[in-house]
């Protein structure tokens, strides 16, 4: 019993220490920093433990100096106690020498005596690259920060390149229709805008420099290349990173859905253009903007209008196209379909209720619709003539549309009654031309109307009356109630 007792014992102290041990740990197990020439700035990484008290040793401080880095509680420590341990140390590249070094930064801990390790490589800056959360960038929206990560020979990604100094440009995008660059995009400093960056960039810019960080603002639509390149003499060797950057105008089409019109009726497009949560309506024609259609057989733009007029039955694409982006083939632009169909039956739509039960000395929005053959619902214009004829006797027609699709009735007494409705004409678009059915499409509805409902009487009051005991159980403390 005594062994056993010693030994769960042994294996709680085990566990403890093993658990200790894992929660002590330094942030990275290996650190990959670029090696610069002397007299070239040099870069800086930050070790840490999660927690303890360490004493920071590099074997081979020619390859890469370690410095602690006190907090204030732990400089109090220092300057009271003569404690040198900190949880937190900064690691310098320092290898003079154009090839890979390496050498071990150990972490002692003041009291348990528990050593971590990180492997710290110096090598040479083979190439770099420019990474974006996004390449597209919307007007009136939040810039973009531009960071650029640098790889050795082998594609190992360096740990920091903070200190490092970068010379940043605006290229234009070559091409018929391309803007200049300048005009797209600008750099912002870190100061300005919304978003953090490290010391080492703060200073940089307050010194009129950039770093491996740079904030990127939107300022007309197009395109625009930004080209990085590092800038000490020392990485002439290393080739300059680009990205192309398309800046868009946050618009869109309205209607944006498919249409499905008739020959010789129109659709009108309006642009709507949304700038910080708010709404605008672009006036059409503009010098900015126009429209495109991929099939003008089907159909025809008026340009003056931003309208669009079928001709024959057919499938044709609306876009919209930013003058700006003429260079650019594959971007994402606002499109929207139109059908040019035939007319082929009618429906009628009621509100505020769907159903056609209907009560007396009620108001009701009634709705004629034109359907295609394949059971699409048709664009309802002006110069269609549809013949919509209520029984008197049940219905009041407060108001009509000009082109007879939608009306405002009151019904005014009980029964059932069948309204009735025809597509007679439709009026030639730019003439006074109006060419009437030999055949016209007709529909009916049957609708059925009550007289309210009363309930009476309308007010019942009854007497309260407790419904339910209370008890109090034996060896309880809380309530039970019976219903």
């Amino acid at each position: 019993m005594a062994s056993l007792g010693r030994f769960l014992v042994i294996s709680i102290l085990q566990g403890f220490v093993l658990g200790e041990h894992q929660q002590n740990t330094l942030n990275v197990p290996q650190v990959l920093l670029p090696y610069v020439p002397r007299g070239s700035v040099h870069t800086n990484f930050s070790l840490k433990a999660l927690q303890g008290c360490y004493l920071w040793v590099s074997n081979r401080p020619e390859v890469a100096s370690i410095l602690p880095l006190y907090s204030n509680e732990e400089e109090q420590s220092v300057k009271q106690l003569g404690r040198k341990c900190s949880k937190e140390a900064i690691v310098t590249a320092q290898a003079r020498l154009p090839e890979r070094q390496m050498t071990e930064i150990l972490a002692e801990e003041e009291v348990t005596g528990m050593i971590l390790r990180s492997d710290v490589f110096v090598d040479i800056v083979a190439k770099i690259e420019i990474i974006t959360t996004t390449r597209e960038l919307l007007l009136g929206e939040p810039p973009e920060v531009c960071h650029i990560q640098a790889f050795d020979t082998e594609g190992n990604m360096f740990s920091s390149l903070e200190g490092l100094e970068f010379v940043w440009e605006l290229k234009t995008v070559e091409g018929v229709g391309s803007v200049n660059a300048q005009s797209v995009l600008r750099f912002m400093q870190f100061e300005f805008s919304s978003y953090e960056t490290s010391p080492e960039i703060y200073s940089l810019e307050a010194k009129g420099s950039r770093g491996n960080n740079i904030v990127v603002e939107p300022i007309n639509t197009g395109t625009a290349i930004v080209k990085a390149t590092l800038k000490d003499k020392a990485f002439s060797n290393v080739p300059p990173a680009q990205v192309k950057i398309v800046v868009l105008d946050n618009v869109m089409l309205i209607p944006g859905h498919d249409v499905y019109i008739l020959v010789n009726t129109s659709v009108t497009y309006n642009v709507i253009r949304l700038r910080r949560g708010k709404a605008a309506v672009v006036p059409m024609p503009s010098s900015q903007f126009e429209f495109k259609l991929s099939n003008t057989t089907v159909a025809q733009l008026d340009v003056k209008k931003s309208s669009v007029l079928g001709v024959t039955k057919g499938y044709t694409k609306v876009t919209l196209v930013d003058k700006n982006m003429l260079h650019i083939q594959a971007v994402h632009q606002p499109v929207a379909g139109v059908h040019v169909v035939d007319a082929a039956f009618l429906g009628f739509s009621i509100v505020p209720h769907p159903d056609w039960v209907l009560q007396v000395g009620v108001e009701y929005d009634v709705s004629v619709q034109i359907y295609s053959y394949d059971n699409h619902k048709v664009y309802i214009t002006d110069n269609i003539q549809i013949k919509t004829v209520f029984d008197e006797s049940y219905f009041q027609v407060l108001w009509s549309s000009t082109n007879g699709s939608f009306h405002h009735v009151r019904t005014l007494q009980k029964g059932k009654s069948i309204l009735t409705a025809v597509y007679t004409s439709i009026k030639i678009l730019g003439t006074d031309v109006i060419y009437t059915f030999d055949h016209p499409i007709s529909g009916q509805q049957e609708a059925e109307i009550f007289e309210p409902v009363v309930v009476n009487p309308e007010i019942i009051l009854f007497l309260g009356i407790q419904l339910h005991n209370r008890m109090w159980p034996p060896r309880t403390s809380f309530n039970i109630y019976w219903r």
